[in-house]
């Protein structure tokens, strides 16, 4: 998907037993958040699931994309997923830090 500032993201999920890995790539931002608001909302069921979400190939995550975000794995949990983060570059990995993301779901 791509905005009209040039944005570029893509959400991919395969599921494997009981876990299901989303590999996200690109910006989240504003321009890209619906998607990625819309690829968590399809997941369909998660309760009693890991969903493992790899943020090795997102080089940007702005407020909009960070609030995206939040909601989205916020959802999962209380659908019954458990939730964990891994793959964040050293910049997002300080953003989660700061913003508390870090304390609110694993970071592998």
């Amino acid at each position: 998907m791509s905005g009209p500032a040039g944005s570029s993201f893509s959400f991919e999920a395969t599921a494997d037993g009981a876990r299901t890995l989303v590999s996200l790539e690109g910006e989240i931002d504003a321009y890209t958040s619906p998607r990625l608001t819309q690829g968590f909302g399809e997941l369909g069921d998660v309760a009693g699931r890991h969903v493992v979400v790899d943020l090795a190939g997102v080089g940007f995550v702005d407020s909009a994309g960070l609030s995206a975000l939040v909601a989205s794995l916020q959802a999962l949990r209380e659908d019954g997923a458990a939730v964990s983060l891994r793959s964040a570059s050293r910049q997002l990995a300080k953003l989660f830090e700061i913003t508390g993301l870090s304390r609110m779901f694993s970071m592998e």
